[in-house]
């Protein structure tokens, strides 16, 4: 006998893990680039999207926003937070990122 199983799912994201997300807008809208799901902000980033839900729930990488106001509303990155993120981790060396990773020393 053969069973189904039904396919995981992640609390924040009410889609299956294995099916690929829909994009949040319209074809056309002008915001449409601008807005990215999970998926698509991991892919812009070379991760996993697993990567991008353990860091929103441990206060790392970019800033994101929830649509609806439950727990399990959709969680989506604007692409100029993600620009911006990228601009505050990019390092000129491997001193200049230890120097501003410090504690108490400034940016």
């Amino acid at each position: 006998m053969i069973h189904s199983r039904k396919p995981a799912t992640h609390s924040t994201d009410e889609r299956p893990m294995n099916r690929p997300e829909a994009s949040p807008l319209p074809p056309g809208n002008p915001l449409a680039d601008d807005v990215l799901t999970t998926l698509e902000a991991a892919q812009l980033l070379k991760r996993k999207p697993a990567t991008l839900r353990r860091w929103r729930t441990v206060g790392e990488g970019p800033p994101w926003v929830r649509i609806g106001s439950s727990p399990k509303g959709r969680c989506l990155y604007l692409r100029r937070h993600i620009d911006s993120w990228l601009d505050a981790n990019t390092y000129t060396s491997t001193a200049d990122e230890t120097v501003r990773r410090l504690p108490g020393q400034a940016s």
